[in-house]
């Protein structure tokens, strides 16, 4: 494993960015727009509506 991408609320967090990159010896990346979940939200709305 060459890295983790740490999204949503978790991501927010320094800390808990760097407990996770050291008991998973790896490192981890923070997207720039991290909040993915809101989109997928978004797009399962948008595929039941046909659109």
């Amino acid at each position: 494993m060459k890295s983790i991408r740490l999204t949503c609320s978790g991501s927010r967090n320094p800390v808990l960015a760097l407990l996770f990159a050291d008991i998973l010896n790896t490192d981890i990346e923070i997207p720039s727009n991290a909040e993915t979940g809101i989109w997928e939200a978004e797009m399962a709305a948008g595929v039941g509506k046909g659109i």
